[in-house]
């Protein structure tokens, strides 16, 4: 049962306090462990969230209980312009991961900007070059397994749908955990299959 307290609030679309930040921040750190996002450093994320805020085609939503952050997710009207929207940061998050010693996060950053094997035809990635892109979401651990990533998620599709006309939004994930909750809460389906870095990713889309 979804709780009553629960606020949704974005696209966050103002400075933010630094408490939220630091709620985020840690999210992250917690839940999107393989991120390059979760490694580079707090000043940096500082940065990376003002971007996203002022940026026209990132869009940032929280998930509220009491007042407390609990989760967060990140839109793009297309995929490519989370990392084209980052470009001012791109050398400084590669010297930050090099001063941390994340090497392989220096490759993995290199091959997502360059390459990667699609295992179908390039019809299905055109089409996903025209639609939003669920880019990152998460929900604080003592709060997962209650619904609310579902709640979350379909809340701010709605919003979309209205605003934006959305019709179709993908996904990408390779955790089986998290294809399992994208495929059986949020009911997207299977799209294509994706390899970096030898690593299986899963294309997952949902028809609004």
């Amino acid at each position: 049962m979804i709780n009553n307290s629960l606020n949704i609030l974005g696209p966050i679309k103002k400075k933010m306090s630094l408490k939220d930040i630091t709620s985020i921040h840690n999210i992250i750190k917690s839940e999107n462990k393989g991120t390059i996002v979760s490694k580079i450093d707090f000043l940096l994320f500082l940065e990376f969230i003002n971007i996203i805020c002022k940026s026209k085609k990132l869009f940032l939503f929280l998930l509220k209980s009491k007042k407390k952050i609990i989760g967060y997710s990140i839109y793009s009207t297309k995929s490519k312009y989370l990392i084209s929207e980052m470009k001012p940061l791109r050398l400084r998050i590669i010297f930050n991961l090099i001063k941390q010693f994340y090497f392989f996060n220096i490759f993995n950053l290199i091959v997502k900007s360059m390459i990667s094997i699609n295992l179908f035809n390039n019809k299905k990635k055109n089409k996903l070059n025209k639609i939003f892109n669920l880019s990152y979401l998460a929900i604080q651990k003592n709060f997962q397994s209650k619904g609310y990533g579902e709640f979350f998620i379909k809340k701010i599709n709605m919003y979309l749908k209205k605003k934006y006309n959305l019709k179709h939004l993908f996904t990408e994930a390779k955790n089986p955990k998290t294809v399992n909750f994208y495929l059986r809460k949020c009911k997207f389906k299977l799209y294509y299959y994706k390899i970096e870095l030898f690593k299986v990713h899963k294309i997952l889309i949902k028809k609004i």
